[in-house]
This record gives structure tokens, C-alpha cells and sequence, in this order.
């Protein structure tokens, strides 16, 4: 044994594989399961944005709604808790722009997002409601009215308009652009 081996916690050498696009330790001498390692290798961040970027590669997100249940649950409370996964979906939503084909799937996840800022002003603090809402500004801030227009009508969302406002005239009031641009639909 070479001393440059990599051993688990039990003393064992291990190998790293990867499977299903995950590392994973293996005991050398039987190809078992480094228990250890592997629990330790995957942290609860990780599980949850392999959970949204699942929901954003296959487009799940398009066949959501409030009333849905629990798969849309757990993506509005992922989305809300992780700058991460909020970093994804924006960025989604932006490619999703980008392809005149795919404009439809844009609104969606756009009107996602919308419906679940909407509902975490009530949810959070209000620390946390502005964060989230500064975030949103800083990707989507300048056409948000515009795009708003073409995926609802709802006076239920003149809350977050007058949140977006807020950012727009307070805090980014030199902002020229938005991080992406969604001006193929948001005119």
C-alpha cells in the first residue's frame, strides 16, 4: 500500500467513484459502502439543489400551481431558504428567455417566482422578505412591471410591485440594467 492511499475513518483504503453524478466511497477490499464518508460527502444543501435543478432540467416547474401540493411546496420553500437555488432558477428563467420557443416555460418559472415572493412577505421576516426581494431586483428589477403584465393581471401581486418599487427608488436607484434579461417577452 502506498502511503498517498486514501483511507476512511475505519482505517480501510477507499476508492472514489461517482454514481448518478454523486462521489461516492467504496471500500477497496470488498467494494462495499464507506459509511462515513458517504454520509458525510452530501450535505442537506446538496440534496436539496440536486431536487430543484431535477425540477428545472425536466421543466416540472411547468405544470405547477398553488393547489398542486407538495412538489411545489418544497420548491417554494427551497427556493425562499437558498440564494443558490434562487442563483438557478433566475438563471432558468433567463436561457429559458433567450429561446423563442421556450418563452412560454420563461413566463411560467417567472410567474413561479412572482406567486412565491408574493406569498413570502407574509411568511418571513421582514429582513428576510427584503433580501429576497433585493435579490430579485438586482436579476430582474427594471422589467419586472413589464414582464409582470404578460404573465398576470392579478392585483394580488401590487404588494410586491410596491416592494419592487421600493428598491428600484431606495436601495438600487443607480442600477441601469438588470443582471438578465428577459426584454425577448418583457416589453
Amino acid at each position: 500500500m502506498s502511503g498517498n492511499e486514501l483511507r476512511c475513518p475505519h482505517g480501510l483504503p477507499v476508492t472514489v467513484g461517482v454514481e448518478k453524478g454523486m462521489p461516492v466511497y467504496l471500500h477497496t477490499h470488498n467494494n462495499e459502502y464507506c459509511a462515513v464518508l458517504n454520509t458525510f460527502s452530501i450535505t442537506p444543501e446538496d440534496v436539496l439543489q440536486t431536487m430543484i435543478q431535477s425540477i428545472l432540467d425536466n421543466n416540472e416547474f411547468a405544470q405547477f400551481s398553488q393547489e398542486q401540493g407538495c412538489r411545489f411546496h418544497e420548491f417554494a420553500i427551497i427556493f425562499k431558504r437558498s440564494a443558490e437555488v434562487r442563483t438557478r432558477v433566475y438563471e432558468k428563467i433567463a436561457v429559458l428567455s433567450k429561446n423563442e420557443a421556450h418563452v412560454d416555460l420563461a413566463k411560467k418559472l417567472f410567474l413561479l417566482v412572482v406567486i412565491i415572493l408574493a406569498d413570502a412577505q407574509t411568511a418571513l421576516s421582514e429582513q428576510e422578505f427584503t433580501n429576497l426581494i433585493s435579490d430579485f431586483f438586482l436579476c430582474f428589477g427594471l422589467a419586472f412591471k413589464k414582464a409582470l403584465v404578460h404573465v398576470s393581471n392579478d392585483e394580488e401581486f401590487s404588494h410586491l410591485k410596491a416592494a419592487v418599487e421600493f428598491q428600484k427608488k431606495y436601495v438600487h436607484n443607480m442600477r441601469k440594467s438588470d443582471t438578465y434579461d428577459i426584454s425577448s417577452w418583457a416589453r
